[in-house]
């Protein structure tokens, strides 16, 4: 079973459509009418494709970071800069149509998990105010800091997660995390773990390593996910399916 709250975020981002729709689910469509994301399609997706687009829209850049290549990426404008726009998603319209689902999925993760349930939570100890301190533009009273505290509600402002290390990647284990957890939420919208489960083949006669392939190849057609995610997923969820490799298949190593 996912993680109580993996579901919980889930259910409460689907709740705002009145139907998710057949699989593969569709994540633009939550994101336009349920989540009031604008998404932003740009080839060749870059932190500088980025950079120029909120420029030429005069809106606040992002923090320097250098340019690398980019699948996508989350902007929380500031309040009044696009009206009725919660938050800008970009992504790469020259990826595959799965790479575009999962990267959007991903996205939206990152929307609920490191800024819409945290406001819930500062709105329920700061009032109209969380915004405000959230974003930056003030810092906490000693009154909302002392309510935030004792209700263990944020109020820091959302950090930068595109800073990566030209060698090692993600090195920030906040960043490590945000991106764990959104990858969990993402997984969870788009292929719910109970539906997953009801896809996966029975191993049969079977060898482990046909099993994979299957497995992998059913999940990426139903639910429209990169194969790589597909492969990952199907392993996590073998044992309760009862799959797995033989005696002498863990004995060689296959």
């Amino acid at each position: 079973m996912p993680q109580a709250w993996v579901s919980a975020a889930c259910a409460a981002m689907w709740s705002r459509l009145t139907d998710p729709g057949p699989f593969p689910r569709d994540p633009c469509r939550l994101a336009r009418y349920g989540m009031r994301v604008l998404l932003a399609p740009l080839p060749g997706l870059g932190v500088h494709a980025v950079r120029d687009y909120l420029e030429a829209r005069c809106l606040p850049p992002l923090p320097d970071s250098g340019d690398r290549r980019l699948h996508g990426c989350l902007y929380l404008p500031p309040a009044g800069g696009q009206p009725n726009v919660r938050a800008i998603l970009f992504y790469d319209d020259r990826d595959p149509e799965d790479e575009r689902r999962w990267t959007v999925a991903h996205e939206l993760g990152h929307l609920w998990c490191d800024y819409l349930e945290p406001l819930e939570r500062s709105q329920r100890a700061l009032g109209v105010g969380a915004v405000e301190v959230l974003s930056g533009a003030r810092k906490p009273t000693s009154g909302e800091w002392l309510e935030s505290l004792l209700q263990r509600a944020p109020t820091r402002p959302q950090y930068h997660l595109l800073e990566r290390d030209p060698v090692r990647g993600v090195t920030d284990p906040r960043v490590w995390s945000a991106e764990n957890r959104a990858d969990r939420v993402a997984l969870e919208l788009l292929a719910p773990e109970e539906d997953a489960l009801r896809q996966l083949p029975v191993q049969g006669n079977q060898t482990w390593a046909e099993w994979k392939v299957a497995a992998a190849d059913t999940l990426t057609w139903h639910f429209g996910m990169p194969q790589v995610v597909a492969a990952g997923y199907a392993l996590a969820l073998a044992p309760r399916v009862g799959a797995g490799p033989s005696f002498w298949e863990r004995m060689s190593g296959s």
